[in-house]
């Protein structure tokens, strides 16, 4: 006779290492995330239009139910993760800052620029500097970004290229 999941799983813990820098943790729902829910996602998307019709009956049916396994869990977190296919990682970043500001201490009021608000923003300044024919905004945007990787100030790299000099140009008002 096999054991329950949950028996099986508290038994795999006992049997697991132990000591002080050891820790077994269940997190159904956002227990160890202060405050966060896969609610306040959904909520979001609902707001925006996002949701097909089938995602908010299903939505309504799960919040209806007094409770759901954990494999039951697993799959409709699962499914609201399949929204987020391919998003870049900044742009997941930026859609938790901007669901959970308060709980990261940033006002309501704040900015993250996206990379399509990057890109806009860089193409204006590349046309406000009529250097909007000669270097796209993805390149300049690449250079800004390498150098920041390197722990370089963009605006004072040395010019490799064409590009590279355009870059460190724009930088200051990027």
């Amino acid at each position: 006779m096999s054991l329950p999941a949950i028996d099986q799983t508290i038994l795999a813990i006992t049997r697991g290492p132990a000591g002080p820098k050891v820790g077994a943790f269940f997190d159904f729902d956002g227990t160890l995330i202060d405050g966060y829910s896969v609610l306040d996602y959904f909520l979001d998307r609902m707001s925006k239009g996002a949701l097909s019709l089938g995602e908010i009956t299903e939505l309504a049916r799960q919040l209806m139910r007094p409770q759901r396994s954990e494999d039951e869990f697993s799959e409709l977190v699962g499914k609201g993760v399949l929204a987020w296919a391919g998003r870049s990682e900044e742009d997941l970043n930026a859609l938790w800052l901007r669901l959970f500001h308060e709980r990261a201490g940033l006002s309501r009021d704040f900015a993250i620029f996206d990379d399509d608000d990057q890109m806009r923003l860089v193409g204006a300044l590349l046309k406000q500097a009529g250097l909007s024919d000669s270097v796209t905004p993805r390149t300049v945007l690449s250079l800004i970004d390498r150098a920041k990787n390197r722990g370089a100030d963009p605006g004072k790299q040395p010019g490799h290229t064409y590009a590279h000099d355009l870059a460190a140009q724009v930088y200051p008002a990027y």
